[in-house]
């Protein structure tokens, strides 16, 4: 994208003016920013071996799947207007998760999701019920405080259950590993308390010259499983 509007502002630019050149490359800059807005990346995330850390399947050559789970992260926020093809995207990737394992938990990683709409909101609903008619239980972690705010609101919270949310992946694969074990779902409220461990997740999926760096680092907090 960068190389393909330094060029049509460069040629612009030579051959019809230089605000003229200038415009052409800002016009275009909104379009690729309203197309990427518009089908924002899904990235499937593995387990480094040994450790906690989770990335990106294309970033990490020694990465494992996790049996029976298929992680993640959601590279945009959830509006209108791109909420149908995350949805569909989702259903991909499990239709070609399920030819290696059978998927039984989904995990969503929501760092890049920075607000939500009423939309993404009703569909996410779609999604779990969805879901749950194919034996899969969604989860979610990494929920920042605006869209857990707009999910409350929503009362998506209630619906969901609030042992749907974790902080991390590491812990919402360890919840989720915990309440098959016991014979439970998610969605089923029983007081416990979680022990959250430290996580730092790195990634350039937002853009391949900047790297991104998430750290965690709970304590034990009361929680739902």
């Amino acid at each position: 994208w960068d190389f393909g509007l330094w060029m049509a502002a460069l040629l612009g630019t030579l051959f019809v003016g230089p605000l003229e050149g200038i415009g052409v490359a800002v016009l275009m800059s909104i379009a690729v920013v309203i197309y990427e807005s518009a089908r924002p990346q899904l990235t499937i995330l593995v387990r480094i071996p040994g450790t906690k850390i989770y990335r990106s399947i294309e970033q990490e050559s020694r990465g494992e799947l996790v049996p029976d789970f298929l992680i993640v992260r959601l590279g945009a926020s959830l509006y209108f207007s791109n909420v149908a093809y995350v949805k569909d995207k989702l259903l991909k990737h499990i239709a070609d998760m399920s030819r290696q394992h059978a998927v039984q938990w989904l995990v969503l990683e929501m760092t890049s999701v920075h607000t939500v709409d009423s939309t993404a909101v009703h569909t996410i609903q779609e999604i779990v019920r969805d879901f749950r008619t194919r034996g899969i239980m969604t989860v979610f972690a990494m929920v920042g405080h605006r869209v857990m705010k707009t999910f409350n609101k929503a009362d998506l919270v209630s619906f969901l259950g609030e042992d749907s949310f974790f902080p991390t992946v590491s812990d919402a694969v360890s919840g989720c590993r915990f309440s098959e074990a016991n014979g439970r779902g998610v969605g089923k409220k029983k007081s416990v308390t979680i022990v959250c461990s430290p996580e730092v997740g790195i990634t350039n999926d937002i853009h391949q010259q900047y790297t991104q760096v998430n750290i965690f680092v709970p304590f034990c907090i009361p929680g739902l499983v």
